[in-house]
């Protein structure tokens, strides 16, 4: 199937060229392209994001299977080319042109900034918004028509207008060819998926050859990955039209006649521009229309993989990003833990700086109290029993953990600097994550950026509670407070009991060896009975002694297993302390954005898997 015929004046006065009875099934492959291009249209919008530019270039591929059109040729070059004069030139035709149609076709640009224009074939010349029609002969019979397009445009919508046609046709100047402008910015992501004809207008510079262009044209193509051989063609346009004028004056009749022909002849077969005009007429397939939209189609999934290529690579920096979190959580961890006094100490022995070695001191001073103002004798001969509870109370409150308790302290300050510096790393890398990214026209936020993860960080950062002065010293507190409730009143009774044992049993003594002394037993004399008497004194002192040492026992081995609980309390509140506040910050992080990574990765699959299902739905790429 050929392209179809010339369409009206009124058709082409509506700026599409298009006929628009025509619909999708009128055109070869067009409903299939036009399925496989909304869902590549929904892929960008719903999926991708920030893709509006190719969104918006597959909508526009989409509505261009709407009707059917002719084949539509793309003519662009930098300014200094002069694409404008070769476009004059290859449509131009004095044997058939009228003056009318002529002064159209060369002021169509006359006050005029339009970045883009299309000339299609009418039965008669006009110029209505952004359309020109004209009755040109090579309209005619090529069945296409042209779209001048402006250079110096911003190169996203010159690359949008060259993918709107079937073929484009690059003018270039032949001193700088390719280096001209922006032309290769826009041209090199399309050059391998255009159909694409190089015009060189203009004189060579002195002593360079066609053939020296042209090999310098094909190293700057291979420059800028063109694979395929290059159609080049040589022009001089401001020859042709000399010459289309010169036969204009010819054939007016004039007495200049002859020369006029003579000047035709020799600028026309000069310029180069009829077998340019023959190399132009294109050879359309069927199905071009439908081959254009869909290869908007395949570069838009190439971009589409190219996000999905970034975005796996970004997911392992992610991963990067969990194990820096974890291995800095692992660090601090371990450096709180070579600093915390309760982590020091070895199994049944003391270290110095451990939780045993700190007390050492307070159980020393409590030893010396024992065997001082607290020992038997010194409690029997004061007969002051009951001051064992206050005044060992009172010294452990003032001793039992002192030193330890200021360790832990300074320990804190040192935790709550350590939390700071870790929680401030963390938000620094989640910021990191959340930062703008470079992969799409929209600035659109880094893939793994979650408000979710982002609020949920926040939020701990209030919940949790920074390291004071009172984190990690409530165990000591506790086993103070159970030492001097428990531990010694049961010394304290044992005191009494022993003070009352003692008295009695020395009473007990001298009683019976005074009753036995007198009458009416007389039993012993009085040197006899002030022995008893002093014996049972003694006896009294050392079962007293005996109660008391056994009563010390006890105490230091309630004391001794208060600070092995003291330790194992240390130990747990201070790991607890690391779980809850040093590390609570930067392992949710970690694993929120391992999650997110997982689901991401997941998701990247996916996405693949239907892109690869949607390449095969549109036309296999030439």
């Amino acid at each position: 199937m050929t392209p179809e015929p010339a369409e009206t004046s009124g058709e082409l006065a509506n700026g599409t060229g298009r006929s628009r009875s025509a619909g999708l099934v009128e055109i070869p492959g067009g409903l299939q392209a036009a399925t496989g291009l909304k869902k590549i249209h929904r892929l960008l919008v719903d999926d991708i994001g920030g893709q509006t530019v190719w969104a918006r270039r597959v909508e526009a591929a989409i509505e261009d299977l709407g009707t059917t059109r002719r084949y539509r040729i793309g003519v662009l070059g930098d300014d200094l080319a002069g694409p404008k004069d070769v476009v004059s030139a290859l449509l131009q035709d004095p044997l058939a042109d009228s003056e009318q149609s002529r002064t159209a076709l060369l002021r169509r640009h006359e006050d005029s900034t339009r970045d883009r224009l299309v000339i299609g074939f009418r039965d008669r010349p006009g110029l209505q918004n952004d359309s020109l029609g004209l009755p040109a002969s090579w309209l005619q019979a090529s069945r296409s028509e042209l779209v001048e397009l402006r250079a110096s445009v911003a190169a996203t919508e010159l690359v949008s207008e060259v993918l709107a046609t079937d073929a484009a046709v690059i003018v270039l100047d032949p001193f700088r060819l390719l280096q001209a402008g922006n032309l290769s910015t826009v041209l090199s992501p399309l050059l391998n998926h255009i159909d694409a004809m190089f015009i060189v207008n203009g004189p060579l510079p002195a002593g360079a050859s066609e053939e020296d262009i042209e090999a310098s044209l094909r190293t700057q193509l291979s420059d800028h990955g063109y694979h395929r051989l290059p159609e080049v063609s040589f022009v001089r346009a401001d020859l042709a039209l000399k010459s289309f004028d010169a036969l204009a004056v010819a054939l007016a009749g004039t007495e200049r006649r002859d020369a006029a022909f003579n000047v035709f002849q020799q600028d026309f077969l000069g310029s180069g521009i009829g077998p340019v005009q023959k190399a132009m007429v294109p050879r359309p397939p069927a199905d071009f229309q439908s081959e254009t939209a869909t290869r908007t189609g395949r570069l838009a999934l190439n971009i589409v993989d190219d996000v999905i290529r970034h975005d796996l690579t970004t997911i392992k920096m992610v991963g990067q990003t969990v194990i820096e979190l974890e291995r800095d959580a692992s660090a601090a961890a371990s450096r709180a833990r070579h600093l915390s006094v309760s982590s020091r100490g070895i199994e049944g022995g003391i270290v110095e700086g451990g939780v045993r070695h700190a007390v050492l001191t307070s159980k020393s001073s409590l030893e010396n109290t024992l065997r001082g103002r607290l020992s038997w004798l010194g409690l029997v001969g004061r007969a002051r029993v009951d001051d064992v509870a206050s005044e060992l109370g009172d010294k452990i409150q003032r001793e039992f953990g002192a030193g330890l308790e200021r360790q832990l302290v300074f320990e804190s300050g040192q935790l709550n600097q350590l939390q700071s510096q870790l929680s401030a790393e963390t938000d620094t890398t989640i910021r990191r994550l959340s930062s703008k990214s470079l992969r799409s026209e929209g600035g659109v936020t880094h893939p793994f950026s979650s408000p979710l993860l982002l609020n949920h960080l926040s939020s701990l950062s209030l919940s949790v509670h920074p390291f004071d002065p009172s984190t990690l010293v409530d165990p000591i507190r506790i086993r103070r407070r159970q030492l001097i409730q428990q531990a010694v009143p049961r010394l304290q009774l044992s005191a009494q009991r022993g003070f009352l044992g003692t008295y009695s049993v020395a009473a007990t003594g001298i009683f019976v060896s005074w009753a036995a002394y007198v009458e009416p037993l007389s039993l012993l004399s009085s040197e006899t009975a002030l022995g008893c008497g002093t014996l049972s004194v003694a006896a009294s002192l050392v079962l007293g002694q005996s109660l008391w040492k056994r009563a010390e026992r006890k105490f230091w081995k309630d004391f001794d297993r208060i600070v092995e609980m003291l330790q194992h309390d240390l130990q747990t509140g201070f790991s607890a302390a690391l779980a809850s506040r040093l590390l609570a910050k930067p392992k949710a992080a970690a694993d929120g954005l391992a999650k997110l990574r997982n689901r991401r990765e997941t998701r990247l699959h996916q996405l693949q898997r239907r892109v690869d299902a949607l390449r095969q739905r549109l036309h296999p790429a030439p």
